[in-house]
């Protein structure tokens, strides 16, 4: 197994700061180009995405390349994050605007016996044709990450000013890419592991000056499961695999990483020429323009609808083929999308919530048809929910009536919530 010593200290106390006020993590977002939020998922959430995910990974035939699944994208796991009132509130604060648009990226998984990888440090965002602020991406870790994990690396300050320009004189190359499917997929590090995938010899001398620095500033953003990681994606970032020197007692015995990633921009992002507008001159606006194009949100609905997945962009669907994979699932019809999730996927406003209006935090978006009671009766097994059943008053025969549905576990749960619903 290749791992890695790093003299590089992990992320100090005063990068990890409270949710609320939110001023002081705005502030070291934009100084700094990211930022890691104490506590933003809730506890229940976290406990039962993780248990979902755990559940889905058993169906998956390949669990992604450095353990980076796409074929995770629409698990219920991801969604109970997604759907989050916390961490749309997170979003809020940051755009200021409630009509946002979630993306349905990849979620992150490495067993305990699996080889750690990294793809090495990054962009995510072009500099030579996208120079301004337009995503800042996020990632919920559902285990603590730690040296003995891995985990995401940054580059402070990297995401603006002399290191931007710095990061362009070095590496020129990268606006050959404009325009073609790898726009946005910018390497800069060599500190790919497993080290054949190593892209020095690729490099100029100048781009293999300009990796090195990268790889000494580099910071491992260490979190508690429910924290949310934010980064712009201007800034310098990429996996990091376990210190071969950390303390490994203590790590779980079946995942040492379990991550959800989550990002969430305007609405108005969503319109081709509003978006020309930003990349020209910068200008961001909060609100939609009148006759905006909905093709965007339609095909976001659509990916929704076929259960495939997007990338870390929302409102970009240039690179929605970058996370492939998906477990089998049958389409879903429009009109039993559930509501919150349907708001996030074309950017309306839940219901009852005007304009500027702030969520509220810690509760549930308005109509969550997938409440945390129904989501624990999905991670039962089979005997299990037969006992629920059974013990809420359904029938032996009604039990034994749907042993030969094609979905079992569904039809037992349906037959105790009809049961409970009768008390």
């Amino acid at each position: 197994m290749e791992t890695k010593t790093t003299s590089v200290a992990p992320l100090t106390a005063k990068s990890r700061l409270p949710f609320q006020p939110a001023q002081p993590w705005l502030d070291h977002l934009k100084e700094h180009g990211f930022v890691v939020i104490q506590g933003v998922l809730e506890p229940e959430r976290v406990q039962l995405a993780a248990a979902l995910l755990k559940r889905d990974m058993e169906h998956v035939t390949t669990e992604g390349h450095h353990g980076i699944s796409g074929a995770l994208a629409h698990s219920e796991g991801a969604w109970v994050v997604r759907r989050s009132p916390n961490v749309r509130q997170a979003f809020f604060e940051l755009w200021e605007t409630n009509a946002l648009l979630v993306s349905m990226d990849c979620v992150i998984a490495r067993r305990a016996f699996a080889e750690a990888g990294t793809e090495g440090l990054h962009l995510d965002q072009n500099p030579f044709s996208k120079p301004y602020k337009e995503c800042v991406q996020g990632m919920v870790p559902l285990l603590a990450v730690t040296p003995a994990t891995g985990g995401l690396e940054v580059v402070p300050g990297s995401h603006d000013g002399e290191k931007k320009k710095r990061q362009k004189e070095c590496r020129a190359d990268l606006e050959d890419q404009v325009g073609g499917h790898l726009e946005d997929w910018c390497m800069l590090g060599t500190n790919q592991v497993p080290s054949d995938e190593c892209i020095a010899p690729f490099l100029t001398e100048k781009g293999k000056q300009l990796a090195k620095q990268l790889e000494e500033e580099a910071l491992l953003l260490c979190a508690e499961p429910g924290d949310l990681i934010l980064f712009d994606s201007r800034t310098v970032h990429g996996g990091r695999v376990p210190d071969n020197q950390a303390d490994t007692s203590g790590l779980p015995t079946d995942f040492h990483r379990m991550a959800c990633t989550v990002c969430m921009t305007p609405k108005a992002f969503a319109d081709p020429e509003t978006m020309r507008e930003l990349r020209n001159n910068g200008t961001r606006p909060k609100e939609c323009r009148q006759g905006m194009s909905t093709a965007i949100l339609e095909k976001r609905v659509e990916k929704f609808q076929k259960q495939t997945p997007t990338n870390h962009c929302p409102h970009d669907d240039k690179h929605w083929t970058m996370h492939q994979g998906a477990i089998a699932r049958h389409q879903i019809p429009r009109d039993q999308i559930p509501h919150d999730v349907m708001c996030l996927l074309f950017g309306d406003r839940p219901a009852a919530e005007p304009a500027g209006s702030t969520p509220e935090a810690g509760g549930h978006l308005a109509n969550e048809v997938a409440p945390e009671a129904l989501m624990w009766l999905k991670v039962k097994n089979r005997a299990e929910l037969m006992r629920d059943a059974e013990a809420a008053g359904v029938a032996k025969e009604a039990i034994c009536d749907v042993l030969d549905a094609d979905n079992i576990e569904d039809e037992l749960i349906k037959l105790f919530l009809q049961e409970k619903a009768k008390a």
